[in-house]
C-alpha cells in the first residue's frame, strides 16, 4: 500500500511539474517581448494596440500599463487579468483585424501548449531526451562548455584519510548533466523527490507504478521506462578534444591517459558552505565594518577565489546552475620551507640589531610618540604624558619578554645558556631558574638586575635615535626606571615556576 501511494504521489508530482512548466510557458506568451518574427508577446501588442486606438494618455490605459502585481496573485494570475482587463477596454473595437489576429494568436498558442503538456504527450516527447542526460558527481562540460566527453557518476565508498573525495561528503548531491541543454526538462522530471525517493529511483528499481497513474496504454509505459533508463545506464564512457588530458607514464614504454573531471557535487557541497558561512556571519561582518563590538569572531577564508564556467550555467548541469556558473576555489600552496631556528650560542649580547628588528614596531611606536612631544613642546612629566611613555615602554619590555620565551622553546635542555656567550647576568635573564654555582654566585651579587637594566636602557636609546630626537643619558635614566619593576616581576614569576 506504501508503495502504491508513493506511486500516486509521483505520479501527481510529475503533473505538477508539468503544469508548472506549461504556466511558466503561457506567462511567457503573454509577458514577454514579441520575438523577431513578431510571435508572442500578447500584453505588449495590446497595449500599443490600445494607445493607437484610444490614446496613449487614456485614463483607463495607464491605469493598467501601471498597475502592479497583488501580493497574492501569481506572475501567471497577474498577466492572464491584464490580458482581460485590454480587451474589456478594446471592446468596442473587437472588430478591428489587429485585436482579432492578437487574441487568435494567444488562444491557438494557449490551446497548442496545453496539447503538448498533457502528461502522456509530455513524456512521450522528453523521455526520448533523456540519452542526452547523465546523472554525475563530475561533469565534463564544466571543463570546456563544448565537451563531449561523458561525465562520471562515483559510486565508491571508501575513504581514504588525507584524501578528499566525494565519498567523504555527508549528503552527497548527485548533479544532473546535460550532453544538450535542450535536453535539460528530461533530466529535471527524473529528479523529482517524494518522500526523499526520485523518480530515477523508480526506474532503477524497474516500478512503472507512478506511469500506471498518468496513463493506461502500456506500450507509452514500455517506452518511457526503456527511454529514461538511458539517464543512468551507460556503459561506453568517451572523452573529447577538448578535454583535459594527462599523460600518465606507468614505464618506459606505456603510459595511462587520464581525463580530470570537475566534481560539480563537490563544488556543490563547498557552494552550500559558504553561502551558510555567509548567513551566519553576516552580522559578526557588518558590526566590523562599522567598527562595532560582537561577541563572536570574525572569520574568513583567505586566498578564496572564484572561477566562472564557460558558457550558460544551464547548459552545464542543473548543479551548476544553481550555483550561477560560479566555481570556488580555496588555495592548495606547496609546503614553505623553514630555517630550522637554532639556540644563539655565539652571540654575546641579548641587547642587539636583530632583537632591535624583532621589537621595531614597538619601539616605533614609543619612537613617534616622543618625536609629537618634542614637537609640541609638552613636558615629559606631565602626567598624560608620563602614562603614556611608561605604557609604550612596558609594551616593549613585554615584547622582549615573548622573545626570551620564542629563544628558550627552541630547545628543551636546561642549563644551555652555560655554554653561550652571553654575559653572566644575562643568561639569568633567559634562564632565570639556573641554580648552578656561577648562577649562584651571580644572584648573590645583587648589582645584575641592575646591570640587565642598564643593558635595556642604553640598547633603547640607541634604538630610539633619531635626527628630530636628542636622546641624552636624562632619558636613558628613564626608561631604566620604568623597565626595573618590570624586571623584577618577570624574574619573580620565571623563578616561581
Amino acid at each position: 500500500m506504501m508503495n502504491n501511494n508513493e506511486a500516486k504521489l509521483m505520479a501527481d508530482e510529475i503533473r505538477r511539474f508539468i503544469s508548472d512548466r506549461c504556466d511558466k510557458k503561457e506567462l511567457s506568451l503573454l509577458n514577454d517581448k514579441p520575438d523577431k518574427k513578431g510571435r508572442g508577446g500578447i500584453n505588449h501588442k495590446l497595449e500599443k494596440l490600445a494607445g493607437n486606438l484610444v490614446g496613449k494618455t487614456n485614463e483607463q490605459l495607464v491605469v493598467i500599463t501601471k498597475s502592479k502585481k497583488e501580493k497574492e496573485q501569481t506572475p501567471l494570475e497577474f498577466q492572464r487579468a491584464k490580458y482581460q482587463q485590454y480587451l474589456f477596454l478594446l471592446d468596442e473595437f473587437k472588430l478591428d483585424n489587429r485585436l482579432i489576429d492578437t487574441v487568435q494568436e494567444y488562444q491557438e498558442a494557449l490551446q497548442v501548449l496545453k496539447q503538448e503538456h498533457k502528461p502522456s504527450i509530455w513524456l512521450n516527447y522528453w523521455a526520448d531526451k533523456a540519452r542526452d542526460i547523465s546523472f554525475a558527481t563530475h561533469v565534463a562540460k564544466l571543463t570546456h562548455s563544448s565537451s563531449k566527453s561523458t561525465s562520471i557518476y562515483d559510486r565508491s565508498t571508501s575513504k581514504k584519510p588525507g584524501y578528499l573525495t566525494t565519498s567523504s561528503i555527508r549528503g552527497l548531491i548527485i548533479d544532473t548533466a546535460t550532453a544538450n541543454a535542450a535536453s535539460a526538462p528530461a533530466g529535471d522530471v527524473l529528479a523529482l523527490e517524494i518522500n526523499n525517493k526520485s523518480l530515477l529511483d523508480f526506474i532503477k528499481e524497474n516500478n512503472p507504478d507512478p506511469f500506471n497513474e498518468l496513463t493506461e496504454n502500456e506500450l507509452e509505459i514500455e517506452s518511457w521506462m526503456s527511454s529514461f533508463k538511458q539517464a543512468y545506464e551507460k556503459d561506453r564512457k568517451n572523452s573529447h578534444f577538448l578535454s583535459k588530458q594527462v599523460f600518465f607514464p606507468i614505464n618506459e614504454d606505456k603510459y595511462h591517459l587520464l581525463l580530470p573531471l570537475v566534481s560539480s557535487s563537490m563544488a556543490y557541497a563547498l557552494y552550500l558552505k559558504f553561502q551558510k558561512f555567509i548567513e551566519e556571519n553576516k552580522q559578526v561582518g557588518d558590526q566590523k565594518k562599522n567598527n562595532k563590538y560582537h561577541s563572536n569572531f570574525v572569520v574568513s577564508f583567505s586566498n578564496k577565489a572564484t572561477l566562472r564556467v564557460p558558457g550558460k550555467p544551464q547548459t552545464a548541469s542543473s548543479l551548476n546552475q544553481e550555483r550561477r556558473g560560479l566555481l570556488t576555489l580555496l588555495p592548495s600552496f606547496p609546503q614553505k620551507w623553514t630555517k630550522k631556528q637554532t639556540l644563539p650560542l655565539h652571540q654575546t649580547s641579548l641587547f642587539d640589531r636583530n632583537m632591535g628588528y624583532k621589537l621595531r614596531e614597538e619601539i616605533k611606536e614609543l619612537q613617534d610618540l616622543l618625536r609629537v612631544i618634542k614637537a609640541k613642546e609638552i613636558g615629559l612629566k606631565k602626567p598624560e604624558m608620563y602614562r603614556s611613555i611608561v605604557k609604550n615602554v612596558n609594551i616593549i619590555a613585554q615584547a622582549l619578554f615573548d622573545e626570551i620565551t620564542k629563544i628558550n622553546l627552541i630547545s628543551e635542555q636546561k642549563g644551555w645558556t652555560v655554554n653561550s656567550g652571553f654575559p653572566v647576568h644575562q643568561q639569568l635573564l633567559l634562564e632565570p631558574a639556573r641554580e648552578d654555582e656561577t648562577a649562584v654566585v651571580e644572584k648573590n651579587n645583587s648589582q645584575w638586575l641592575e646591570r640587565i637594566a642598564d643593558d635595556f636602557s642604553a640598547w633603547l636609546n640607541a634604538q630610539l635615535k633619531h635626527k628630530t630626537l636628542n636622546l641624552t643619558p636624562v632619558q636613558q635614566r628613564l626608561w631604566k626606571d620604568i623597565f626595573s619593576p618590570v624586571l623584577r616581576e618577570y624574574i619573580a614569576v620565571q623563578e616561581a615556576k
